[in-house]
């Protein structure tokens, strides 16, 4: 591995940051850290130096392979790498696209058991999504789905950040009846999914870590 010959940038003999060798750029900032105990300001000052000088080493080279200096740019992968990475992401997006359109499929037929109206399964996933949004700053909050159907059956009340108020409340229940089920997160399918009524409530009352109470 090429190594470009970090620039240490220093003040009275200690060492803030380091700079690439090549192109001058600060391979990361550094921090006298928090506090005033002497020590520890020192012990965070090396360790973002230390930091540093590992970016600044490499700046100027291919991200991947690191042999292969870069000209005119910084963090960037050379012509070889650069095809390979172009290769995998395109196996990744082909991915991600089939699994979208089998997670889409998968719900149109769910709402279409559960009798749903599709447009009001499309405002209830979203009504979801913005209330964890709102409360957690989060768009899909782990175990989401029972906790906010612990809000339906129970009422409104405090959850994370924010409340939960009666006209979400009713809100939600509305979409719910009209849509025939609830959304919850599949990992298999990476997002969500919808669940009919009755499985939704079976999956409720599971105490089980596959089931939908755990973590309400």
């Amino acid at each position: 591995m090429a190594i470009l010959n970090p620039i240490p940038l220093r003040h009275k003999r200690r060492t803030y940051a380091w700079a690439c060798g090549r192109c001058g750029k600060v391979g990361s900032g550094s921090s006298c850290g928090l506090g005033y105990d002497p020590a520890m300001v020192a012990e965070m000052v090396k360790a973002n130096a230390d930091n540093g000088k590992r970016y600044a080493s490499r700046c100027c080279l291919c991200h991947d392979c690191e042999a292969v200096e870069l000209v005119g740019e910084t963090y960037g992968l050379c012509p070889t790498c650069q095809v390979k990475e172009d290769a995998r992401m395109a196996k990744v997006m082909a991915k991600a696209r089939a699994t979208r359109a089998t997670r889409e499929k998968h719900n149109a037929a769910a709402i279409a058991a559960a009798g749903g109206d599709p447009d009001a399964a499309a405002r209830l996933l979203e009504a979801m999504s913005e209330l964890s949004e709102f409360c957690w700053c989060s768009g899909w909050v782990d175990y989401c789905e029972s906790q906010l159907w612990a809000f339906v059956t129970d009422g409104p009340g405090e959850w994370g950040l924010q409340s939960v108020g009666q006209c979400d409340v009713d809100e939600l229940r509305d979409l719910s009846d009209k849509a025939g089920g609830w959304w919850v997160w599949d990992n298999a399918l990476d997002g969500n999914v919808f669940v009919p009524r009755a499985e939704w409530l079976a999956r409720y009352a599971d105490p089980s870590p596959e089931g939908g109470k755990v973590g309400a």
